[in-house]
């Protein structure tokens, strides 16, 4: 293959390849987290909003990021056809991801000498996998 062919089938053609929507998603996810870190740090220290409400403003910025591009670039076949109720069953998986994450985080960091940063990475990685595979197979498996 060519490289233009290689361009296009990793970042162009739609597709069903699970390996290539995943790399497409880690993309993805990299945008997003970089929006709710962004945003989180703005809403902080330029508007002085209380840092738990710049949480939750950052996740809902980045979870709409993630969203668009999602359904635009990686999955585009998706089995609940209102708009509105596929964004809150896109969130709602997002959401049981920050949770799975803050457990994980705090299940690891009560054991002896796990320090937070480790903790919060190995963390990252799962939900990471948990909301790639969720989305994919819970909310945008059909076939066309």
């Amino acid at each position: 293959m060519n490289l233009k062919t290689q361009w296009n089938k990793y970042f162009v053609t739609e597709t069903d390849n699970t390996f290539i929507q995943f790399f497409r998603y880690l993309f993805v996810g990299g945008l997003a987290a970089i929006v709710d870190l962004a945003a989180s740090s703005i809403a902080v220290r330029v508007f002085g909003i209380y840092e738990v409400y710049a949480i939750i403003i950052s996740f809902i910025l980045g979870l709409s990021v993630n969203y668009i591009l999602s359904s635009l670039w990686i999955f585009r076949n998706r089995k609940i056809e209102k708009q509105s109720y596929d964004f809150i069953a896109f969130a709602i998986i997002g959401i049981i991801g920050l949770l799975l994450k803050a457990g994980i985080v705090w299940f690891l960091t009560e054991m002896p000498h796990m320090m937070i940063e480790f903790s919060n990475s190995i963390a990252i990685v799962l939900v990471f996998i948990w909301n790639f595979l969720a989305r994919k197979y819970l909310l945008y498996n059909k076939k066309p």
